[in-house]
């Protein structure tokens, strides 16, 4: 009864900041957190295991070889509903593209439910993040699955810094926010460009988990963002990293942005945003 006044509800929680008393707690989630903490902690660096994780397009097979990205994957479990959610909105020809892929939960997930008729462009700049995505591509066999070794914004940069997040798969890393010594230089450009330079093309279907990034990715694509072929965009929207930047109004400026575009949005959780048309 109440679903059709969820996004309301959802819009009133974060306006009374409620999300973070709930984000607190999650009582519902605690059983599941135990039992992958559990798992981490029996977990020993340098084995290697492989977790299936199974969607309405199969089972997606993902390696993990240390606690952290053992917890990345089953953490992931709870995202597969978003995933089918976005994918809901895709033809079987269609090209998704994933910006922010990280180790590829998302993209093996979003090849096996788009199929062989249809294509998955990963962006992702951090190397090592980018050797075990391309591992897990090869450890299910998919062949419409291509990287791109860069990250999009909203200009071009062949000399960026990425602050990289250890382990590489807690999939934190930031651009222009260095924190010690682990920095990667990186190259930007922006999504408009990028279907120029890679020869790339126009995508239907969009995922953005970019670590405070997402408006400057949107920003860096009003070609793409205006083409009707575009239908849907899941993005996780950090707030607590434009919190930390003292930029909280940016989640609203990106909603606005998607509604300027002719997209309807909607919150599927208290940090993913679903737009679609």
């Amino acid at each position: 009864m109440l679903l059709p006044y969820m996004s309301r509800i959802r819009d009133l929680a974060r306006k009374w900041h409620l999300h973070r008393i709930y984000q607190a707690l999650r009582i519902d989630k605690l059983p599941q957190k135990r039992a992958i903490n559990r798992l981490r902690q029996q977990f020993q660096y340098g084995s290697e295991a492989t977790i299936d994780l199974d969607s309405s397009g199969g089972t997606a097979k993902l390696l993990v070889k240390d606690a952290e990205e053992l917890g990345a994957v089953l953490h992931s479990k709870d995202d597969i509903g978003m995933m089918e959610r976005v994918m809901s909105y895709a033809n079987s020809s269609d090209l998704v593209w994933d910006i922010g892929a990280n180790i590829g939960v998302y993209s093996v997930i979003f090849a096996k439910i788009i199929g062989t008729s249809g294509q998955v462009v990963c962006f992702e700049p951090e190397s090592k993040s980018r050797l075990r995505l391309s591992e897990n591509i090869q450890i299910n066999e998919l062949g419409n699955v291509h990287i791109v070794p860069i990250a999009l914004g909203d200009h071009n940069d062949d000399s960026a810094e990425l602050s990289v997040s250890v382990p590489p798969a807690s999939g934190t890393h930031r651009i222009g926010i260095t924190s010690g010594n682990n920095v990667e230089m990186v190259i930007i450009i922006t999504g408009d460009d990028a279907l120029k330079r890679y020869n790339l093309e126009q995508p239907n279907i969009i995922k953005i988990d970019v670590e405070g990034y997402e408006e400057k990715v949107l920003l860096g694509m009003p070609g793409i963002l205006g083409s009707a072929d575009l239908r849907a965009i899941l993005c996780e929207i950090h707030f607590r990293i434009f919190s930390e930047m003292q930029d909280s109004d940016a989640p609203a400026r990106i909603v606005s942005l998607l509604k300027r575009n002719g997209f309807k949005t909607t919150w599927l959780d208290f940090s993913h945003l679903l737009a679609f048309r």
